[in-house]
Formats: C-alpha cells, sequence, structure tokens
C-alpha cells in the first residue's frame, strides 16, 4: 500500500541511490565509448542529470511526511542545544516543574472532588432527587445528604416513572467497639437496590437485594474493600464472620470492589448496612419511623429515552400527592404550610454528591487560580532568561539567517527548544503534583478520601500548562529572529544599540510583570493570614483550653427509654465527684461542632410586651455547663439542684438574644416558649450569659436559649459532656472512663479535647492561608529574580556606556545611582499596577476572609514595602557590578 513508503524510507533511499548511480554509470560508458577519458564522462553524465542532491531530497520528501519529519529534526537540534547549556536548562526544567507541580496538585484535588465520574457502570444515566433549594425545611437533620425522610423515599419510589432503579442512602459514623473506648467506622445505609441499579458486583459473597428491605430485613453488612484488607487482612473466610455494629453483631455478607468508594465524594465507606437495620443498630431511636427525620438521599438510574429534566418535571407534577400522604401529624398551621409547599426536582449525579464539595470547591478554585499566576511568573522569568540566551546567540542566528536559513524554520527550531524544555518540566510538575497532593489530601482532616490517581484530565490539565509555559516563555526569544539582520553576523561583537534597547524594554517588562503580580498574590496572602489569625485569637466567649468533649453511647445497651435522662445524669455526677474534674455538664449540642438546633420562639415581658424571636438557636446543659465552658454569667442566676424535673421550666439566653429580638430590654422574670407552645409550658428566664460561638469560629454571635436538660425526661442513646480538668485533661480523661466503668451497663465513649475540635473546624482557613502565603513567598523570590535580571542585563549591555561615562567624569556614586533609579522605577511601576490588581482581585476572595476587609490598606502597604525592598536588595550586586567597570577596558573595547 501507498503509505507503507513512509515506514520503508531506508529502504527506498538505498534502491533510489542505487538506480541514479546506474543511470550515471550507464550515461557515462555511452560517453567513453565515443572516446571521452572517464572522469570527463561521469561529469557530463551529472551535468546531463542535472543536481543529484536535489533529486536526492525530493525522492526523500515524496517518502515522508514533511511536516512530522521537520518536526523531528527540531526536536533533535534543540536536544543537542539543551545538552550544551545544562545550567540554563536545569533552571528552566525545575521552574516550570515547580509552576506545573502546584497547578497539577490543586487540580487534582479538584478532580477528585469535583470532575471525576463514580466508578459505576454509566454514571451519565444517574440522577439524584432532592427538593429544590431554598425551601425552609422543620425537623431534624441527620448524616449526609440529609435530603428526603423515609416517608418520601417510599411515596416516590412508587410513583416515579422516569427511572428504571432507584434507591436511598445516606452515611454515618457507627462503632465497631462493643464496649470501652469506642472505635468508629463509616457507615453506609443503603436500600436494597442500590448494587444492582449502579451495577457494582462484589468480590467475595453477596450484595443487598429488594429482598433484604422492608419486614424479611437482612441484618448483615457488607464491607469495602480496603476495610476487608484492613480489618480482616484479606481473609477470603471472611463472609460469615461476625461485626459489630453500635454493639449489635452483623455477619459479612460481601466485600465490594476495590474501585467503589461510595456515593460520597470525599469519604470512603467502610461498612454497608440495610436501611431497615437503623430501627435495631441505634437502639430502638429509628429515623426510618419518624416522618421528620431528613437523613436521605435517593438516586436512580434514567430510563431509556428520559432526560434529567423530564424526570425532574415528573417528580414536581407527583410531589404535592407525596407531600399530602408524608404529612406529619400533630403539626401546627405554619408546618403544615411550609410542608405542603415543598417541591420535588432531579439534577445530574454523574460525580455523586458530596458534602466535603461544598466546603472545598470554591478554595480549591481560587488557590489554582493563585497557582496559575506564580506560573506566569516563573515564566516571565523564563523568557527573561531565554532573552538573555537569545542575545548570547545573535551572532549564531544572524549567520544562519545570512547563509539563507529561513526565519520561519529558525523560529520553529527555537520555539522546538521550549517546548522540549516545557514537556521535561511537565513531567516533573506530574510527579510533583503528585506528592504535593497527597499531602494536601492527608491535612484536610481525618476520614477525608479522595481518589487521587491518574486519569486523562489531569495528564491533559499539565500537558496544556506545559503547552502555555512552552509559549509564555519561548515566543518572546524566537519573535526576536524577525527583527534580526543577517549583516549582523558581520558585525565583530555581534551587538547592536537598538537590539540592546530594545531587549532591555522588553526584560523591564517582564519584571514589571512578575512585580505586579506578585504583589497581588503577596497581599491575598497577608489577607488570609490575617483572617487565620483573627479566628484563632477572637474571644468565642468560652475557655477551650483543658476541656474534653466526651460521647457517650448506650445503643446496644437495653436501659428502657425513660431511664436514659437518669443514666446519664448519673454519670455526670461520678465525673464531678473525681477531684481531676473541676466542672462538667451534659450538653446537647457539642460547641464549634457544626450541629445546630434552632426554631422560633416568642418571648413576653414581665411588662406584658411581647417580642417573636423567630430563629433561636437551642441548646440543653446542666447546672455546670457555664463553669465547665469558662462562659460568664452577666445577671440573674445559673441552673441548680432545685431545678429538676417537677420545678419551673427555666431557661438562660444570652447577649445577641436580649439585643436581636429584646431590643436592650432587662431579660430576667421573661417568658420564653416555643412555637405554638402553651405560655404556661414555657420557660421562665432565670440569667443572662455572655455571647459564646455555636456551630463554628466564622459565624456571627447567634442568639441563643440554653433550657436545662436535667429538666428533659427524654434522651437518646447518646450524650455529650463538656468536662473542664483541674490541671490535666489527661487526668481528667482518665477519670471519665473510671466514672464510665462504675455505671452499669458500661456506656462506650469517645474522647476529645475542644481545643482540638476547633483546631479541626479551621481546617480550610489554614489551607488557605498556608498555600497562599507559599505562593506568595514564591512569587516575591522569582519578582526579585526577575528584577536582578533586569538590570544586570541592563549593565551587561550599556558596560561601555556606563565605562566612557566614567572615563568623562561620572563617579561610582552616580553609577550606583543610575541602577538604583531603574530598579527604583521597575519596583514603582510594578507596585502601582499590582495595587490595582491587589483592589479589583481581592473582591473575588472576600467570602473566605473573617474580621478583615478585602481591600485592606495596611495588607497593600506591607507587601508594596517587601517587594520594595526586594527590588533594592536585588539591585545592590547589578549596581556594584557597574560600579566597578573599568573605564580604560571600556574605552579599548569601543
Amino acid at each position: 500500500m501507498s503509505w507503507m513508503k513512509y515506514f520503508r524510507r531506508a529502504r527506498r533511499g538505498a534502491d533510489f541511490d542505487q538506480e541514479l548511480e546506474a543511470h550515471l554509470a550507464h550515461e557515462a560508458d555511452i560517453l567513453i565509448a565515443r572516446g571521452m577519458n572517464p572522469r570527463s564522462a561521469r561529469q557530463a553524465a551529472i551535468r546531463k542529470l542535472g543536481n543529484v542532491a536535489a533529486l536526492a531530497e525530493q525522492e526523500r520528501d515524496r517518502n515522508t511526511l514533511g511536516a512530522l519529519e521537520g518536526a523531528w529534526r527540531d526536536i533533535r537540534y534543540a536536544i543537542r542545544q539543551i545538552r550544551l547549556s545544562p545550567s540554563y536548562a536545569a533552571v528552566v526544567i525545575l521552574s516550570i516543574a515547580l509552576g506545573t507541580g502546584a497547578n497539577t496538585a490543586i487540580f487534582q484535588l479538584l478532580d477528585a472532588v469535583r470532575l471525576r465520574s463514580l466508578p459505576v457502570r454509566a454514571p451519565q444515566e444517574l440522577a439524584s432527587v432532592s427538593i429544590p433549594k431554598p425551601r425552609r425545611r422543620t425537623g431534624n437533620f441527620t448524616g449526609f445528604p440529609s435530603e428526603l425522610t423515609n416517608a418520601m423515599w417510599e411515596r416516590i419510589r412508587e410513583r416515579q416513572q422516569g427511572f428504571s432503579g432507584m434507591f436511598a442512602w445516606s452515611t454515618d459514623r457507627i462503632n465497631l467497639s462493643p464496649a470501652g473506648q469506642a472505635r468508629f467506622a463509616q457507615a453506609l445505609w443503603v436500600s436494597g437496590d442500590l448494587f444492582r441499579v449502579l451495577d457494582v458486583a462484589p468480590v467475595l459473597g453477596r450484595a443487598f437485594t429488594s429482598a433484604d428491605d422492608g419486614s424479611q430485613c437482612s441484618l448483615g453488612a457488607v464491607i469495602s474493600y480496603s476495610f476487608w484488607q484492613r480489618e480482616f487482612g484479606g481473609n477470603p473466610a471472611v463472609i460469615g464472620q461476625k461485626l459489630t455494629v453500635n454493639t449489635l453483631a452483623m455477619p459479612v455478607l460481601g466485600v465490594a470492589p476495590p474501585q467503589f468508594f461510595g456515593l460520597d465524594a470525599g469519604r470512603r465507606f467502610d461498612v454497608a448496612l440495610p436501611l431497615c437495620a437503623e430501627r435495631v443498630a441505634d437502639g430502638g431511636d429509628d429515623r426510618i419511623d419518624t416522618a421528620t427525620d431528613y437523613w436521605l438521599g435517593v438516586m436512580g438510574r434514567l430510563k431509556p429515552g428520559w432526560t434529567v429534566e423530564q424526570a425532574s418535571a415528573q417528580l414536581n407534577a407527583i410531589a404535592p400527592g407525596i407531600f399530602q400522604a408524608t404529612l406529619p401529624p400533630g403539626q401546627n398551621p405554619k408546618f403544615v404550610s411550609d410542608y405542603l409547599a415543598l417541591h420535588l426536582g432531579a439534577e445530574k449525579a454523574a460525580t455523586g454528591q458530596s458534602e466535603f464539595r461544598g466546603s472545598y470547591e470554591s478554595p480549591l478554585l481560587l488557590l489554582l487560580g493563585a497557582s496559575g499566576l506564580v506560573l506566569i511568573i516563573a515564566c516571565a522569568n523564563l523568557a527573561s532568561i531565554a532573552l538573555a540566551r537569545a542575545s548570547a546567540r545573535e551572532r549564531e542566528i544572524a549567520v544562519r539567517l545570512a547563509i539563507g536559513g529561513g526565519r520561519a524554520r529558525v523560529m520553529r527550531q527555537l520555539l522546538a527548544e521550549s517546548l522540549v524544555l516545557a514537556l521535561i518540566g511537565a513531567a516533573a510538575g506530574l510527579a510533583l503534583g503528585g506528592f504535593i497532593s497527597e499531602g494536601l489530601a492527608r491535612t484536610l482532616g481525618v476520614g477525608v478520601f479522595l481518589d487521587l490517581k491518574l486519569d486523562w484530565r489531569v495528564i491533559a490539565f499539565t500537558s496544556g500548562v506545559a503547552i502555555v509555559a512552552c509559549m509564555l516563555f519561548g515566543l518572546a526569544p524566537a519573535l526576536r529572529v524577525f527583527r534580526l539582520s543577517g549583516r549582523l553576523a558581520q558585525a565583530a561583537g555581534g551587538r547592536g544599540v537598538a537590539g540592546a534597547r530594545e531587549g532591555a524594554a522588553v526584560r523591564r517588562g517582564l519584571a514589571i510583570t512578575q512585580i505586579a503580580l506578585s504583589l497581588a498574590l503577596v497581599t491575598g496572602a497577608l489577607l488570609f493570614v490575617g483572617s487565620l489569625r483573627n479566628l484563632m485569637q477572637q474571644d468565642p466567649g468560652f475557655q477551650a483550653e483543658g476541656v474534653n468533649v466526651v460521647l457517650a453511647d448506650i445503643s446496644g445497651s437495653s436501659i428502657p427509654k425513660a431511664r436514659r435522662a437518669q443514666f446519664y445524669l448519673d454519670m455526670l455526677a461520678r465525673m464531678q465527684a473525681s477531684s481531676a474534674v473541676r466542672a462538667a455538664s451534659l450538653v446537647a449540642v457539642t460547641p464549634v461542632g457544626g450541629g445546630t438546633w434552632n426554631m422560633p420562639t416568642q418571648v413576653e415581658l414581665p411588662s406584658g410586651a411581647r417580642a417573636a424571636a423567630p430563629e433561636t438557636y437551642m441548646n440543653e446543659v446542666t447546672a455546670g455547663y457555664f463553669a465547665a465552658m469558662g462562659t460568664r454569667l452577666l445577671s440573674g442566676r445559673g441552673f441548680d439542684a432545685t431545678d429538676t424535673l417537677n420545678a419551673p421550666k427555666v431557661a438562660i439566653v444570652n447577649q445577641a438574644f436580649v439585643r436581636q429580638y429584646l431590643k436592650g430590654a432587662n431579660p430576667l422574670g421573661a417568658r420564653l416558649t416555643k412555637e405554638d407552645q402553651p405560655r404556661e409550658a414555657g420557660y421562665e428566664i432565670i440569667g443572662l450569659a455572655a455571647d459564646a460561638k455555636y456551630a463554628n469560629m466564622r459565624e456571627e454571635f447567634h442568639p441563643i436559649a440554653y433550657l436545662d436538660a436535667a429538666q428533659d425526661p427524654n434522651a437518646d442513646t447518646e450524650a455529650a459532656y463538656v468536662v473542664r480538668a483541674s490541671n490535666s485533661p489527661d487526668a481528667a480523661a482518665q477519670a471519665i472512663k473510671a466514672a464510665a466503668a462504675e455505671m452499669r451497663p458500661q456506656p462506650i465513649l469517645d474522647i476529645g479535647s475542644l481545643p482540638a475540635r476547633i483546631e479541626q473546624s479551621l481546617t480550610q482557613e489554614r489551607l488557605m492561608a498556608r498555600l497562599s502565603a507559599a505562593y506568595g513567598l514564591l512569587a516575591a523570590i522569582l519578582a526579585a529574580v526577575g528584577v536582578y535580571g533586569a538590570l544586570a542585563y541592563l549593565v551587561t549591555r550599556r558596560k561601555n556606556e556606563i565605562g566612557v561615562r566614567m572615563a568623562l567624569g561620572a563617579s561610582r556614586g552616580a553609577v550606583v545611582r543610575m541602577v538604583l533609579r531603574e530598579a527604583i522605577s521597575v519596583a514603582g511601576a510594578g507596585i502601582v499596577i499590582g495595587a490595582a490588581l491587589a483592589i479589583g482581585g481581592t473582591r473575588v476572595i472576600e467570602k473566605f476572609l473573617f474580621g478583615i476587609t478585602p481591600a485592606n490598606p495596611i495588607a497593600i502597604v506591607l507587601a508594596s514595602l517587601a517587594l520594595a525592598a526586594l527590588a533594592m536588595a536585588a539591585s545592590y550586586a547589578p549596581a556594584r557590578r557597574a560600579s566597578s567597570v573599568d573605564p580604560a577596558e571600556a574605552l579599548r573595547r569601543e
């Protein structure tokens, strides 16, 4: 076939040479027969045939792909040039590796969080069902995704038409320890059809089916591949072995395949459990039969021919009937009105659903932009270096132009050299990016799982970054080829005044660009660091140091629901009796734990005036809470032993409650009632507490009402305590364990420190501060190097001029001042442009800041001073070199 000639070039070339030689020999033999000598006959035959070399070149072109052959020759030439300049190559490759590595690391995290599809068959066919936001829902929200109740899910499954199969799911934390210290694992509650709809087959045993739902609930577990390896050592005899789930023994039914991590991008499940098992695995406090417990997500696979929009429309059409059928009984009119106004919809779910994605997608996009700016600054530096190298090769390039070399070809060879360096740097950056992304993933918190393996998106992104880097630093020196003249080859020095001025102007512009972009990055870094400092140094309204947070779990016990509250109070009394404990309290909502409990309330003041408190944040605590947390009571009294179950109900409110809802009026003696609660069943406000953070450290102070947990007879199978140590938190932890060991039955404990909880809650802010600071420092260093390169180039190009100036009487100080003026002009221009960029660009990061304005003048001034100082420091060596020029030597060169 004709295309095979491209793969047989050597043989076809040899055949052509033989044919050509045979033709020449035949023509020469004819001339020799006519009496011409062999040498003359050979020459005459060649003249008759024409340009032999041109004929050979034409034949070679017919047997090659010209563009590919030319590109390959350019690449080989580029590799030879790179080998001749190893130091230049090392600087370029290292710079590109750092730039592409930083970009690749952030993009790899984004890819895992946002772009990568679920590892299942045809993920593009999946869609999730939810209540479109924003819609006000009242109830309990637990687990993730907490979109729907079980009653809603069952009606949706019965009435939907757009899905060939559907399943419900939720995430949870389960305890694997039968007693003593808790040992937690990540659970995935699933309906029976999940594995069938996703087409995920277990590697061992079996998965759940629809037969495992309902009244014939199968109390078994399907474990993940990683959990199987970690907990059972990959033992193939794991099927049938017992696994403790919240003190309930369940047999292992199957092992999921290694690539299936679940449906929550950013978190990997350990144990999958059937939804129906939730009734017995949570100590009888099941969420299945509670109509106001939002704890499920619903997904399905669309039928052939159905779109997400069509499925959403059908779900919205059946929504009124579903919400009417699932309306919880005994609710007030407002609840009924809000509930019946809810809608249903569907959206694409190829990438799953992710709690982690909502927290980190925007910060990662912002960091990707910052790393892109660092790459641009690095490329500007490399362009400056490449210009200097091209200047040193001007004579070589001019000679090539003078002997007939095409400008386009020379330019292509220079770009090929840049491309080879960029690709090598990108390969190193790809490896570096994987290492950095693994490290960043570890800093995001315990339990975070991101699938960081390379895929085509990461490779394509890094390759694209490499090509952009190649164009950014390779195009400027390549374009200079069009302005070079072949007559330059005739000059002894190969330099011209115009070329020197042009090169200096380009390098000056690059240095100004670097300073401007660096100023924007350094300003952003100062803002993020300042924001983190504000978060860490603010007064949260409590003293976290020395406080332990304790979770006590009795889900596996047989304690009747009516006796749980007293059980927890008895355990609290045992803790308080220890000398290692200064104060302790039961608490419904643990501080800075992310959980919230709020509801509308009404307040009636002693004067008879009434005030609405539409969003009151609630908490139930006992008498020692304010002492344990170090929160001040400003007036009135705290809870005490007289506030028993049968005593009048009492409450304590905080300053934000008084400020926001009572307009500063004295709250003592006022009566607080929950929404539609009779006045006589309400709570007398007996105290005013100082403001304190509730769910997280970033929030403003919420209006909070504290109720006495000792007056609430209801309790769940898990309770929380805050315990302040007398001296050592470790000693207090031992006292807590001893108190639990005396209880019958013995609860399972999880003990952590409040400072560690606060630190974990600031993971995102710490990540932003650290990475932005690293980017800002790197950008500032690169900008300083750029200023140094521009001034060093200036001094080198104007060395003769400086020598002549000094020969004519200019002092060394005047020469130094000349170089410093250039540095000041470059730094000043960059700072002015950078300040404008910082003022405009910092608006993008406003929502990530705390206690600091985006266009902060102090941050901009500090960044400007830092970069000006670096520019001055970078100008010292070129200025000193300029002042040491020997005038006599300069005159001799002239």
